[in-house]
């Protein structure tokens, strides 16, 4: 009976260390997903930079491009809206 006792006393002293394993395996796994999301927030907030200067850019070589169409080839240049001035 002392030796069930002392096998069982052992079981218990093995999962509890088991537990503990698995408990500072999961605040782990927290952390890493933690700074994986802030990484990818990261990285967002560059590519929405990115497009957006990339956006403003196509605008800029359009306006460059018509200007020189102006000069090199009329028949493609568009006139700018007119503007009422007030």
């Amino acid at each position: 009976s002392e030796t069930a006792i002392d096998e069982l006393e052992g079981a218990i002293k093995t999962l509890v260390e088991e537990i503990a394993a698995l408990e500072a395996g999961i605040k782990a796994l927290d952390k890493s997903v933690a700074e994986a999301t802030e990484q990818r927030q990261k990285e967002n907030a560059e590519y929405k930079d990115l497009i957006a200067s990339d956006s403003t850019a196509k605008e800029v070589l359009g306006f460059a491009k018509n200007r020189l169409n102006k000069f090199y080839n009329p028949k493609l240049y568009k006139a700018p809206p007119k503007r009422e001035l007030s």
